[in-house]
C-alpha cells in the first residue's frame, strides 16, 4: 500500500480494485486526468 501526505497535508494513496489502478480507470473514462506538477492557468 502507498499512502502518504503531500505539502497541504493531503492523503494521498494509490487505490486498486480488485487488482485494477482506479486511477487508471477513471483516466480511461475521462473523469481524471495526469497532473505533472507544472503552472496551473
Amino acid at each position: 500500500m502507498n499512502v502518504s501526505r503531500e505539502k497541504y497535508f493531503r492523503i494521498l494513496a494509490d487505490v486498486f480494485v480488485d487488482g485494477n489502478s482506479l486511477s487508471a480507470h477513471l483516466m480511461k473514462m475521462g473523469l481524471a486526468y495526469s497532473y505533472d506538477g507544472g503552472i496551473n492557468s
